[in-house]
């Protein structure tokens, strides 16, 4: 597959912080598209887990998931540097802040958590959160917000967060230590809770759900759905993980708002290729443990391909709701 918007090393890097919108951002993410489209299209009937790798070796051409060379390393240096296998190291960034678990009296004070819930997270939904927060090396996340505070207040070493509103985008980056990566993902006009307006801006809504990802070169620990477009979201940080070669027993995907949305013709779509292992359970609605969890915290069904997952994202890609 030849990249039809090939970008250099330079620019590649300097998709640190990148904002998809306007004429350089629309050529990005076009390349995303094309490029991750095109490789899941050529290599659709290579093995699902090998190795813990999702795709063949033989697949070239995609220039934001270089491929790495026998020994592991990326084939390109320059991004390795940046984005590479053993990002974060330096101690500026790995041990930025002391790991510690979380507590909301403190976190109010030091990073403006809200004093209750608001709407979104419930405590139930915190107290799961927290425990992973101060567990994984790694976090991404779409829809930023109060989650983003908690990843801050833990310490998370390593953050990269995307949402569809823009003003949350710069909310979050003032109080955010300097290396976490933040994207904005152009889907057109907005209303309340960054759903989209505006129709004519649906071919851009595909890449909302995969340009940040198609910038990180090494997977997360875990994935946390929490924008627009969250089916098609889940695909997308299933095949990132396989992508970055981890397997299905090294990352966790979470999606909020589960609970209200379990039905098999909402959110519950995303049991076709994961199971859920803790949080919100349709299956145990009863529970008295799950009063006020809306979270669900999926991992990969063994048995599901990576063509079951790109048909569920192609499926959804343009459903926001």
């Amino acid at each position: 597959v030849s990249d039809p918007l090939p970008l250099n090393s330079r620019e590649r890097m300097s998709m640190k912080t990148t904002l998809y919108g306007g004429p350089s951002g629309l050529r990005v993410g076009l390349a995303c598209a094309i490029t991750f489209l095109a490789q899941h299209q050529q290599v659709a009937s290579a093995p699902s887990w090998s190795n813990g790798k999702v795709f063949s070796e033989k697949a070239t051409g995609v220039p934001f998931f270089p491929q790495r060379t026998a020994k592991g390393q990326l084939e390109d240096p320059e991004m390795d540097s940046v984005t590479g296998q053993g990002w974060p190291t330096h101690v500026a960034t790995r041990h930025w802040r002391k790991r510690r678990q979380f507590d909301r009296a403190t976190a109010v004070k030091e990073v403006g958590y809200p004093t209750k819930s608001t709407g979104g997270l419930t405590d139930a939904d915190i107290k799961i959160l927290a425990a992973i927060y101060y567990e994984v090396e790694s976090v991404y996340e779409t829809g930023i917000g109060e989650s983003t505070k908690l990843a801050i207040f833990c310490g998370v070493p390593r953050y990269t967060g995307v949402d569809g509103a823009l003003e949350w985008v710069n909310i979050a980056m003032k109080g955010a230590p300097s290396h976490y990566r933040f994207h904005w993902a152009d889907i057109g006009a907005i209303r309340d809770w960054a759903n989209p307006t505006d129709e004519k801006a649906m071919p851009k809504w595909p890449m909302s759900t995969f340009a940040a990802l198609a910038a990180e070169s090494k997977g997360f620990e875990f994935y946390l759905v929490d924008g627009r477009f969250r089916v098609a979201s889940v695909a997308a940080c299933f095949l990132h993980a396989a992508r970055t070669g981890m397997k299905r027993t090294d990352f966790r995907v979470g999606i909020h708002d589960f609970e209200e949305r379990h039905r098999p013709d909402a959110y519950g779509r995303v049991l076709r290729i994961a199971d859920i292992i803790d949080g919100f359970d349709p299956a145990k609605m009863k529970n008295p443990d799950h009063n006020g969890v809306r979270i669900a915290i999926l991992r990969r069904k063994e048995s599901v391909t990576d063509d079951d997952i790109l048909q569920l994202w192609k499926e959804y890609r343009y459903t926001y709701k």
